[in-house]
């Protein structure tokens, strides 16, 4: 796939470091300057996120939704145009940037946020929270703390829903990215959210991917 070498060398030197998150400000930094392909911007929404809302009838009607690590803006404006009031923030400053410069007319809240380091009160509790592929493009020792940030991130009654790539519990990890097991992504319900539905599915990329989507909903 494009550049997915580049993404693993970064990461990897990014991860020998203090700073494992420094490689997405250098994509996103090489995205602007040298042109290069972002491997998981196509120009267009999730398709996974898109097919999920058509098939559930979603519309905004006026609520509150965050996307965590929007990248480029294409999830964030298509949950704009069904109707929510979108706040969409990632880690690298270009990546924002390019959001901004490819949809100067959005109502969109585009911000540039560290997950781990929120401001304070945090970006607020959301009915609506949409966590895609940013999980499985983190160190493994993050994860778990990335869970417990995300799930504090959706308001009482509120949902969230996670798409990721998956793997069985014996299946190597492997490299970038690395595809999540059902325990990794079980571990939301230690935070306080009830599975509402479960999908484990192979998508219809070429290659074809195999996926989790799942829909949770904060009963606490």
């Amino acid at each position: 796939m494009k550049n997915r070498s580049l993404v693993r060398k970064l990461a990897k030197e990014a991860e020998a470091t203090s700073d494992p998150l420094q490689w997405f400000e250098k994509l996103y930094d090489k995205a602007d300057k040298e042109g290069i392909s972002i491997p998981w911007d196509n120009g267009v929404a999730n398709p996974n996120l898109v097919k999920f809302c058509e098939r559930h009838h979603i519309r905004g009607e006026g609520r509150k939704a965050l996307i965590i690590g929007c990248g480029f803006g294409h999830d964030a404006e298509y949950l704009a145009s069904i109707g929510f009031q979108v706040t969409a923030f990632d880690l690298s400053p270009s990546a924002i940037g390019e959001a901004k410069k490819r949809f100067p007319n959005s109502p969109v809240n585009y911000r540039v946020e560290d997950l781990f380091n929120l401001p304070n009160p945090k970006i607020g509790a959301h009915p609506f929270v949409i966590e895609s592929y940013t999980l499985q493009a983190l160190a493994r020792e993050l994860v778990a703390k990335a869970i417990g940030v995300i799930a504090s991130l959706v308001e009482t009654d509120g949902q969230l829903l996670v798409i990721t790539q998956s793997r069985n519990e014996s299946e190597a990890v492997g490299d970038l990215p690395r595809p999540l097991t059902r325990t990794d992504v079980l571990q939301f319900e230690n935070e306080g959210l009830q599975i509402l539905e479960f999908e484990d599915y192979t998508d219809d990329e070429d290659p074809p991917i195999r996926r989790f989507r799942i829909l949770f909903q904060r009963t606490i």
